[in-house]
């Protein structure tokens, strides 16, 4: 049971596990850090039915706050970047990341500087879900949903309140009830 494993990672003496996906084909990855460490995100694929990880993909600085898998198997990330600066990361960075089903990186987008303030914390607390045509990323602290193509594409940007979105869930895997995508 994927809920229930204990995810283990070579070299790491405590791990954390921050968002996970469940691809159609009954595939799981899991993204996360490694505690008290900077620079320490990372994707990880489960092997089918135990707990564990068949390919590690060191991803620092960033770490993925939310996942999901696109209809053609490849996968979207939503995340911050870390480091080791205490404080606000005063580089630019892109918030969405999109992956080969392998691991490798494609393309991204979103800059936390499109948030103004509020990019330092825009991908943390929020959610991300793919659906048959687009990609859909809620902030909840910049209270802002957007939907983007799957070739990076913005679709549309709404600032406010959306009461009809709720999270649903284990721990940081989430899914969108209610949304007309």
């Amino acid at each position: 049971n994927v809920l229930q494993a204990t995810v283990k990672i070579p070299g790491a003496a405590t791990v954390s596990i921050i968002a996970m996906a469940a691809s159609p084909a009954g595939q799981f990855l899991v993204s996360g850090g490694l505690n008290a460490a900077p620079n320490t995100g990372w994707l990880g694929w489960l092997s089918p039915g135990t707990d564990q990880v068949v390919r590690f993909l060191d991803t620092a600085p960033f770490v993925a706050q939310g996942l999901c898998f696109a209809p053609d198997g490849t996968i979207w990330a939503a995340g911050v970047e870390n480091g080791p600066e205490t404080g606000p990361i005063p580089r630019p960075y892109n918030i969405l990341r999109h992956y080969s089903a392998t691991g490798a990186s494609l393309d991204s987008h979103l800059p936390k500087d499109s948030f103004g303030r509020l990019g330092e914390i825009a991908a943390s607390n929020s959610f991300l879900v793919c659906s048959g045509d687009r990609l859909g990323f809620y902030s909840r602290s910049a209270g802002e949903w957007m939907e983007f193509s799957y070739g990076g594409q913005a679709l549309g940007r709404w600032k406010g309140l959306f009461p009809g979105i709720t999270a649903t869930g284990f721990a940081s895997a989430s899914s969108v009830t209610g949304v007309g995508m």
